[in-house]
């Protein structure tokens, strides 16, 4: 068993979309994912390609994928033909999200004779977000932070605003910071899907491998062939040794990207994994130049000159490198070994001592100063160095306290590395009385004892350690790996809090899974504990509401919740997510306030509060307003459409002809879609007559279809598939629709056929899952369990694999899943059933490996 280092990050997640009962009735418009809308977009300008206005938008909706390359190329190719400020607007920010600021602010130079209205308006927010990046580029990330305090917290550049602030404090090395400003946009507007990928990316170079690959499985979840994503599973995969899974998530990005540079870095660095340098430096010729400017290209690229017996050259790139970029640490980190390693180690300092000067506190380069010093026998020295760290629980390295013994440490440390078990055995029965005072280790220490499988004597140590040091999450999370049952992480959580533990999130944690274990009363005690600590998380001042409504328990949740003040705060993620728990229940003027956002799903959001309260007049005139403030908004444009033809058909059928938030390609399946709402059958029947087959005309008509329409329509739907192999989303709503009708095997083939194509898919997987359930349960538990350790945050995904928990006996298990799905989405009150399952906690063994747990 590999010991490992667990980091528990506890908070709201962004529950992740499922097809899994695509064809369920819809009583409004489904928000679209940021790959959806790319793909409406570029079905728009393939069936209209002089549309500029569609041109921009697909643009637009690359940023939002995080693929800025494509975005530049396509801002530019409209600005050949028009000079457009927003595609202007666009141009100069995937410029500079591709690191390359300057050109972003000629560009913006160049379009300020324009009038543009909004465009205008958002011109002096993007220099500010460009300046603040350049300075952050520059080296000057205290300079950054000050420039965005003049930038709106509301409007189009706010998240990424933000986003640059967390480069700032990453840069600084306060990865709490950056974590923190991180959070604020996830689940917020429209850069949610950035930060996601800018946190999996700090994961990756902070070393938590686990993390950074759940974090890009669940992007890919999300949005799926995200190739951003896909190389930063790779490079995890390939940190934690599966280089199998690795080589299999290449060859899908290559297929599915061929002019993309990013799977040919990734097959290099692959081969250089496998020891093949020269095959790799190979394989990487033809792609230097866009290498040597990508954030690791220059590292990877000066490594295989180094295998190449060329270290010149590899101090040339690196040195190139950080004059372009200087707070680039890993190339700083490369360039002083190389020096070291000649024997110059003045230089190196030197070199060393400017990158600390742009970045003072970076975890990593004051663990690289602190190593040099150890080497050189400067115990105390390199303590001082990392004093500034502090208790940063997640750098093992920068725990080295000044009440510990670093000679003791020292040893240790030798005695690992060196693979001496019987040293390692030798120091923990030698030093039993001073390790507690010593957490960094004693947990180092813990760890070599339950690898060399004295795994009783490391359970010994860390109880030890953890009741001199409650607070540390860390030393509680790898107590609990080290026992079998179900609670032991409840267990190690309670014994902390015996010890003294104060940490609000030790208490959120245990909050969370006493209530997975069925403890309701105990863990709404240890959630209250949380909420009211005074460095509290909204995550952990919502808590006490959220376990509330996954109970069951609305009228006292709706209380909780109302109680949280929102006025420290002007996160709009923050507002969002109090408002959606609020309208779990009955919304009320809790509801309206925290719901009080900018952006077209805010006004989607309050209509449907409106709605609920039954003001239906109010939600239109909301849904109308909304539709000319945001005239390119899919959603909006089409939840507006929806309810106007429930009482004026014709000026629905008229609007939508003139919208251009819907493309051409697209009007087809929504009139439908408003003929249904109208409840004018004839008009519906007439228009599916002469509907050209589609895939979203498909999704409409597997949405509304009455009971007797449905084996006509799946035997136009198999027709469709059969005539349109490459269409994966046909063969899912193929698969979901048979399965509904109970015709398992056309199911299990389309869905076979299509995880082919796109393999470890979690709505495949799930759908398949189900479509197996009967004949091979054990195989379905396989695939809902692959399921779900993809995709954990899916109420649905969560829900099947209950269903096949439950089906093959393990009916405990199964209530822990629906619990813990349950908390996240409160509203699924379909999961009652499997959460009443309670059983023995201590009867079982849980953990990732038994899918308990993600």
């Amino acid at each position: 068993m590999r010991f490992l280092w667990i980091f528990l990050v506890v908070g709201l997640s962004a529950p992740t979309p499922s097809l899994a009962d695509i064809s369920a009735p819809q009583t409004r418009p489904a928000v679209e994912t940021p790959r959806e809308t790319m793909l409406r977009w570029e079905l728009t300008v393939r069936a209209e390609p002089d549309n500029t206005d569609a041109r921009i938008e697909l643009a637009r909706a690359h940023l939002a994928l995080g693929d800025a390359d494509r975005a530049e190329k396509m801002a530019a190719a409209v600005l050949l033909r028009e000079d457009r400020p927003a595609a202007r607007l666009i141009l100069a920010e995937a410029q500079f999200r591709q690191g390359r600021s300057e050109e972003a602010l000629t560009t913006l130079d160049g379009g300020q004779r324009l009038s543009g209205g909004s465009a205008d308006l958002a011109q002096p927010s993007l220099r500010t977000v460009i300046e603040a990046e350049k300075a952050v580029t520059d080296g000057k990330p205290q300079l950054a932070l000050e420039k965005l305090e003049a930038l709106p917290q509301k409007g189009a550049y706010a998240s990424m605003g933000k986003m640059i602030a967390a480069r700032a404090h990453y840069a600084l090395g306060d990865l709490l910071a950056a974590r923190s400003a991180i959070d604020t946009i996830i689940g917020g507007d429209g850069e949610s899907m950035t930060a996601l990928l800018f946190k999996a990316q700090i994961a990756l170079r902070s070393g938590d491998y686990g993390a950074a690959l759940r974090l890009a499985r669940g992007i890919d979840a999300i949005d799926p062939g995200n190739v951003t994503a896909g190389v930063i599973a790779v490079e995890a995969l390939l940190r934690i040794g599966d280089e199998a899974t690795a080589q299999t998530t290449i060859t899908d990005l290559a297929a599915a990207n061929p002019d993309d540079p990013r799977p040919t870095y990734l097959k290099a660095l692959l081969l250089a994994e496998q020891g093949q340098m020269k095959q790799a430096a190979d394989t990487v010729s033809s792609i230097e130049p866009w290498l040597e400017r990508r954030e690791g290209g220059a590292v990877f690229l000066a490594r295989l000159k180094l295998a190449e017996q060329r270290p010149a050259q590899a101090e040339q790139l690196l040195r190139a490198r950080l004059r372009e970029q200087a707070t680039d640490i890993a190339a700083r980190q490369l360039l002083v070994s190389i020096l070291d390693e000649r024997g110059e180690e003045a230089e190196a300092a030197r070199v060393l001592e400017r990158g600390l000067a742009f970045a003072p506190r970076h975890p990593v380069l004051l663990r690289l100063k602190a190593d040099r010093l150890i080497d050189a026998g400067e115990i105390d020295a390199a303590a001082a160095v990392l004093a500034p760290l502090g208790g940063a629980a997640n750098q093992w390295l920068a725990l080295l306290d000044r009440d510990g013994d670093p000679d003791l440490f020292t040893q240790v440390l030798t005695a690992i590395r060196a693979g001496e078990d019987e040293e390692v055995l030798r120091l923990a029965a030698e030093n039993t009385a001073q390790i507690p005072t010593d957490p960094v280790t004693g947990n180092l220490l813990a760890g070599a004892l339950a690898q060399t499988g004295e795994v009783e004597a490391a359970r010994q140590l860390l109880d030890r350690i953890i009741a001199a040091h409650p607070d540390e999450l860390v030393l509680i999370a790898n107590r609990a790996q080290l026992d079998p049952d179900a609670d032991a992480l409840v267990t190690a959580l309670e014994r902390a809090v015996e010890a003294g533990a104060r940490d609000p999130d030790i208490y959120e944690a245990l909050g969370r899974e006493r209530y997975v274990l069925g403890e309701i009363d105990q863990a709404l005690e240890a959630a209250q504990r949380a909420a009211e600590a005074k460095e509290a998380r909204l995550a952990q001042r919502t808590l006490p509401g959220r376990l509330l409504l996954a109970a069951g328990r609305a009228d006292a949740a709706q209380k909780a919740l109302r109680a949280v003040d929102l006025r420290e705060t002007d996160s709009a993620a923050e507002r969002a997510s109090l408002a959606k728990l609020l309208l779990a229940d009955a919304p009320d003027s809790a509801a309206i306030a925290a719901a009080d956002l900018d952006g077209p799903g805010a006004v989607i959001l309050r209509a449907q509060i409106e709605k609920a309260r039954g003001r239906s007049d109010s939600a239109r005139t909301l849904l109308v307003q909304g539709m000319a403030t945001y005239p390119l908004d899919a959603p909006l444009a089409e939840a507006a459409l929806i309810d106007l033809a429930t009482t004026d058909l014709s000026a629905a059928m008229t609007a939508l002809e003139e919208t251009r938030a819907i493309p051409t390609s697209l009007k087809e399946s929504l009139a439908l879609k408003l003929f249904w709402e109208a409840k004018d059958r004839v008009a519906f029947a007439e228009a599916l007559a002469s509907a050209t087959p589609s895939l979203p005309l498909f999704t409409v008509r597997a949405r509304l279809a009455e009971a007797n329409d449905r084996l006509s329509l799946l035997g136009d739907l198999e027709a469709y598939v059969l005539a349109t192999p490459n269409d994966r989303g046909a063969r899912l709503l193929l698969g979901a629709l048979a399965l509904e009708m109970d015709r398992d095997g056309l199911a299990e083939k389309a869905l076979t056929t299509a995880l082919a194509d796109t393999p470890g898919d979690p709505l495949l997987l799930n759908n398949l899952a189900l479509a197996r359930a009967d004949r091979a349960p054990q195989d379905a538990l396989r695939l809902a369990k692959e399921a779900y350790m993809a995709a954990p945050t899916s109420a649905d995904i969560a829900s099947t694999y209950a269903q096949m928990l439950t089906a093959t006996g393990d009916a405990a298990r199964a209530g822990r899943v629906a619990r813990r799905a349950l908390i996240l989405h409160p509203e699924r009150r379909d999961l009652d059933a499997y959460a009443a399952r309670i059983g023995a906690p201590g009867s079982e063994a849980i953990g990732a490996e038994e899918g308990d747990q993600p």
